[in-house]
């Protein structure tokens, strides 16, 4: 410690014995308070000399009507603009203004446009259009003047609705008063109205019940026509089927009448011819009775007996296929009334058939008992007896039957088939011509049907609406009677119009409270360009002072890092000094902690002084530009201009831990009003950051120096470093 305390020593002794040193020194101590000095006076205020900004007024409007009364909203604008100080207005054409703000002459225009005050004056129509004004701005002749022309574009578009509005809601309340004296003449209407919307209240239910009964009748009914008008088609089908198949039917029945009227003599000419046989038979009977046993004469009986039964099995066949025909024909056409008369006579038939093939195979018989047993042949005889008389009485019943049942039914069958078809033809003629007029007139009804139904649909789905509606007023009309004296609200429509308009004009104000008052732009810059100056005064010392030692033999490393770091501290502290009383009473700073801010100042230049000159000390011209990184780096992240939370995401990372950070909060915290819990942070991580500076000088600096010394002397080789 001995050895640092003597280089230190040396250096304030060399200062005080050279004068060029000290001028020197004089300058580095000086020149970085010139550059805080500077910055803060050239941004004391500069939000204060806007009226010198030229801005263009270029006013287009052609006016508009409102309630019959014609206005002329930019020209008003412009009297208002000729009187406002803010900004130096320029009142020029388009033409004029367009060029003079491509050249620079203006920072920015507004374009009032030909349409201005008639667009305002479609506020009383039902879609009211917005005004507009056109805003120009040359932002290539500074960064800042947009933001300002901006400013006041919308501080005149502000005033010209504030104004608008306190002369439309003008207009508003003299209606409203002429309202409030029509309200006062029509006060027994509206007593009358309430008494109508009470009674409509409590006949609504009863209302909606009857339209629910007449939308179920109608459903109804229009259902049933549907269903009618459904099978309109089809009974329109079915009668032309009805009356085709009818008409079919018809010439069949004819035709099978004719069918019958042929078959018939057919029929009673074989009916003759079996009668005949009959009568053939019963004479062979007879003849066989009286013929005596004979077998020869047996043989010539039997075989006319014989051929007599083939032939009449024959003609029944013929009059079965007959009937058996005509039965089928009658099944096709469905006329099973006649079939029903016809089938009994077709199995007798068939059953006569079948009794005249067995009295033929006992005839065969005869024949072979006769060879082998003449003996019995007066038994055969008996039997041919009796197999003949069972033919004749077979055949007779059936000649009865025909002629007594078959043919008189069939007959009458056919002519009821006949009638009764003629009158269905009747019938679907004269449905088929009724069918259509039917139609007709069920389109029509289903019509008005329908008609009654979206009424009733119509009014059932708006009774909801309607009956809350309804009861929603009658509600408020209750407790509007209850609550609101409407003497009162008619008073209050007849309040003065004029004094309602300029209440509008501006209803709310804004009433600001400063919780830390900064007096002006350039003291709220102080802390950024009182921190930024300091850490330029440590580059500037570093840049010009020597870090080594002349008694390099006699102090180790350590001991000469120690030494200028107390060289260095007492200029640091010098230039705070100087720096930060200049500021308070030079450049007119008033910072609320004026010893604070002073104090600070000297600690912040201490903590910055440490790390430029460990860096310097280590890393010689390396060091020296890590140095100006951190400088550019914390200019950028500190956030010193502009909120953190407004800069890119890298800066927001790295902000906590830049030294800036917590120099600029401190020093803020003195401008503004002192937290001492900000500060105590603010200071804990300054020292932390200096201890930790310092302690890698005195841990690292003879080791690093050994590498920086081999990098310094290669360089020199180039010839391009000294």
């Amino acid at each position: 410690m001995k050895h640092s305390w003597n280089i230190f020593k040396q250096d304030i002794k060399q200062l005080m014995t050279n004068w060029v040193s000290a001028v020197i020194i004089g300058g580095l101590i000086v020149l970085p308070s010139l550059y805080a000095w500077l910055n803060i006076a050239a941004s004391w205020d500069p939000y204060g000399q806007t009226s010198q900004i030229p801005v263009g007024i270029v006013n287009q409007d052609e006016g508009g009507v409102i309630n019959d009364q014609k206005i002329t909203a930019g020209d008003e604008l412009v009297k208002s603009l000729q009187k406002n100080k803010d900004m130096d207005w320029q009142f020029v054409n388009h033409e004029k203004a367009m060029d003079e703000l491509e050249n620079g002459d203006l920072f920015a225009v507004i374009v009032i446009p030909k349409n201005f005050s008639e667009k305002l004056s479609t506020v009383t129509d039902d879609e009211p259009e917005k005004a507009q004004m056109q805003y120009y701005v040359n932002e290539k002749i500074n960064s800042i003047a947009p933001k300002i022309t901006s400013k006041g574009a919308s501080t005149i578009v502000n005033t010209m609705s504030s104004e608008f509005i306190g002369t439309v809601n003008g207009t508003i309340f003299e209606l409203f008063n002429n309202l409030g004296v029509e309200i006062q003449n029509d006060m027994p209407d509206i007593k009358q109205f309430e008494k109508f919307v009470y009674q409509l209240e409590k006949d609504l239910p009863g209302i909606h019940d009857e339209m629910k009964n007449a939308q179920k009748t109608a459903n109804e009914a229009d259902q049933m026509l549907k269903e009618a008008k459904a099978q309109i088609p089809e009974a329109q089908k079915l009668t032309a089927e009805g009356l085709n198949t009818v008409t079919t039917a018809l010439a069949y029945v004819n035709s099978a009448q004719k069918v019958v009227d042929q078959i018939g003599p057919r029929i009673d000419a074989d009916i003759k011819k079996i009668q005949q046989t009959m009568k053939d038979i019963d004479a062979v009977r007879t003849k066989i009775n009286n013929t005596k046993i004979d077998t020869t004469a047996i043989t010539q009986t039997r075989d006319q007996l014989k051929k007599q039964t083939t032939r009449n099995i024959e003609r029944l066949e013929t009059i079965e296929q007959a009937l058996t025909a005509l039965h089928v024909f009658n099944k096709e056409k469905e006329w099973d009334a006649a079939n029903s008369k016809l089938e009994p006579a077709i199995k007798k038939v068939r059953q006569s058939k079948s009794d005249l093939q067995t009295t033929l195979a006992t005839i065969e018989t005869i024949e072979d008992g006769v060879t082998a047993a003449k003996a019995d042949l007066q038994q055969s005889k008996k039997q041919l007896d009796e197999v003949a008389l069972d033919a004749e009485r077979t055949i007779n019943h059936l000649i009865e039957t025909y002629q007594t049942t078959i043919s008189p039914d069939v007959n009458s069958e056919l002519a009821t088939a006949k009638k009764s078809l003629t009158e269905a033809q009747t019938m679907l003629t004269d449905l088929q011509t009724a069918l259509p007029k039917a139609e007709a007139i069920m389109k029509d009804t289903s019509g008005y049907v329908h008609e009654a139904q979206s009424g009733l649909k119509d009014g059932l789905a708006q009774y909801p609406l309607i009956k809350n509606k309804v009861d929603e007023l009658a509600n408020k009309l209750r407790k509007f009677d209850k609550e609101i004296d409407l003497n009162k609200v008619v008073q209050l429509l007849l309040n003065d119009p004029n004094s309602e308009k300029s209440f509008f004009e501006e209803p709310i104000q804004l009433k600001e409270h400063a919780l830390f008052p900064i007096k002006n732009y350039g003291t709220g810059m102080t802390p950024f360009y009182a921190v930024l100056s300091l850490w330029v005064g440590a580059l500037l010392l570093i840049s010009l002072l020597s870090v080594g030692s002349s008694h390099k033999g006699d102090s180790s490393p350590r001991q000469i890092y120690l030494g200028k770091l107390f060289t260095f501290w007492t200029i640091g502290i010098c230039q705070a000094l100087i720096m930060s009383l200049g500021t308070i009473f030079i450049i007119g700073v008033e910072p609320a902690n004026p010893v604070y801010f002073v104090l600070f100042c000297v600690f912040s230049s201490l903590v910055f002084m440490s790390i430029v000159y460990t860096l310097v000390s280590l890393f010689g011209d390396v060091g020296k530009a890590l140095a100006i990184v951190l400088l550019v780096l914390q200019l950028a992240g500190a956030g010193g201009t502009y909120p953190v939370v407004l800069l890119p995401k890298f800066f927001q990372i790295i902000n906590p831990f830049l030294p800036f950070t917590y120099a600029i909060e401190m020093v803020r915290e003195s401008v503004g009003g002192i937290i001492w819990s900000k500060v105590g942070l603010d200071v804990l991580v300054l020292s932390v950051i200096a201890l930790l500076f310092i302690a890698i000088g005195l841990l690292f600096k003879k080791q690093i120096n050994k590498y920086t010394e081999k990098l310094l002397k290669k360089s020199r080789e180039s010839g391009l470093f000294h």
